[in-house]
């Protein structure tokens, strides 16, 4: 099975992270292709002890901006 972008000419993309301090940080991404845009933002938040929290808004996967919400929590042992 091909892959989905196998008939993509052309695709842009710009990826921006930024730790505010070692335990949390933000993102984002734009991606354009066949003339469709989708912008996503994320934010994570990592403990030692207790519950990481990650936080994604839109669709990482779609082809235009969605305004969906993810929220992840995960228990680290």
């Amino acid at each position: 099975r091909p892959s989905p972008y196998a008939g993509i000419r052309r695709q842009a993309w710009a990826t921006v992270n930024y730790d505010i301090t070692s335990e949390r940080g933000i993102g984002g991404r734009v991606v354009q292709q066949k003339g469709k845009r989708n912008i996503y933002f994320t934010y994570r938040q990592q403990v030692r002890r207790g519950i990481d929290a990650y936080i994604i808004y839109g669709d990482p996967n779609a082809e235009e901006t969605t305004g969906k919400l993810a929220i992840k929590l995960l228990q680290v042992f």
